[in-house]
């Protein structure tokens, strides 16, 4: 691979100042087993199949540099020094996403004097109340504005927004609002009807999953069970908007 990719530099005469690193997974379904075949979390949904993992450094131009065969059950952060021991020495920004781009990798990444541009691991802030700084089209032609958001501990923050990416959010939340909203109302109707849950304890264990699995709109809400008086029932679900 590193004289294909040597060979495909001299040709085209093109400088290495980013490359992109990332990984996928496919399943495999052959009789045969290898030691690289292991169950782990399908990108394909495939949870019944053994997986290999395929881990890729494509250069600014979208050339391969470098391309690993790991194993399925691979823990995507843990790749990213020997991708970069597959480097040589060169020392262009790196690109990833933010499932590489852990505490511990950054901290890597500094201190062998490379930079980088990755997507925050932490909750994303409002959009900033002021004119942006950029405003840029990609190629797919989706308007993009930037605001610079400052130095901070030596890294530059830069608040991205796409108004498509944003009318995508806004309808998976929607969905996922719509889908809550909905359990908890069935779970209160069946307090009312024969053979549905209705013991208190129960009725909370449910809301707290149901809480666990909609966490990304459920802080929106404020459920509360209320028991009925002298029983071990609950009498209803209270929920209100936030």
């Amino acid at each position: 691979m590193a004289g294909l990719f040597g060979n495909t530099q001299e040709l085209l005469g093109f400088d290495e100042t980013i490359v992109f690193y990332d990984l996928t997974n496919t399943y495999y379904t052959g009789r045969q087993r290898g030691t690289l075949l292991k169950y782990g979390r399908s990108k394909e949904k495939r949870s019944d199949c053994p997986l290999v993992t395929l881990a890729v450094v494509l250069d600014g131009s979208g050339f391969p540099r470098t391309a690993n065969i790991l194993p399925g059950n691979t823990c995507e952060p843990n790749t990213l020094r020997q991708a970069i021991a597959q480097l040589n020495g060169d020392k262009p920004t790196v690109i990833m996403d933010a499932g590489i781009a852990t505490a511990a990798n950054l901290a890597y990444l500094k201190e062998q004097g490379l930079d980088w541009i990755c997507v925050q691991r932490t909750k994303t802030p409002v959009v900033p109340d002021r004119k942006p700084d950029e405003t840029f089209q990609t190629t797919t032609q989706t308007q993009v504005r930037a605001w610079a958001l400052g130095v901070q501990d030596h890294v530059q923050k830069v608040y991205l927004h796409s108004a498509a990416r944003q009318a995508v959010s806004d309808q998976i939340l929607h969905k996922k609002r719509t889908e809550f909203e909905s359990a908890m109302a069935y779970l209160n109707e069946g307090l009312g009807g024969k053979g549905r849950p209705k013991k208190q304890a129960v009725i909370e264990r449910k809301v707290g999953r149901l809480t666990e699995k909609y966490k990304i709109v459920a802080y929106q809400y404020e459920v509360k069970v209320i028991q009925k008086k002298h029983s071990p029932n609950a009498e209803r679900i209270r929920i209100q908007g936030l």
